[in-house]
């Protein structure tokens, strides 16, 4: 089950630098996870395995002051949600690609036919 806070932002500073993953929740019965990165000066970037979408960033204002930059949702249920056009997703243009039988890719002048295979 999701917590309400399981995307609540935490200001504190760090000491060593620290990663930690944690289970926020499931979607369509796969498990999501939360995974969460600390530098020594104390900025944060959390992302999820869904849609591989960055869910908070915290970095130090030009007054030093920790602070969220990034527009995101406040929930997994949220993310999952019909209404989410891909927010803070990373997948970009090749993961859709994917999707459809034997595609075409073209990087600069090379172009790539990618078959499709199930699995």
């Amino acid at each position: 089950m999701l917590s309400l806070d399981a995307f609540s932002q935490n200001m504190g500073s760090a000491k060593k630098s620290s990663i930690h993953k944690e289970q926020i929740g499931q979607v369509q019965g796969e498990d999501v996870f939360r995974y969460s990165l600390q530098s020594k000066t104390g900025m944060q970037v959390e992302l999820i395995n869904y849609g591989a979408a960055i869910t908070n960033i915290i970095t130090p204002d030009k007054y030093g002051k920790m602070n969220s930059v990034v527009l995101g949702f406040d929930s997994l249920s949220q993310y999952a949600g019909n209404d989410n056009s891909l927010m803070g997703s990373t997948v970009g243009r090749v993961a859709i690609v994917f999707q459809t039988k034997n595609s075409l890719l073209t990087i600069k002048i090379t172009r790539f036919l990618l078959i499709f295979t199930e699995v």
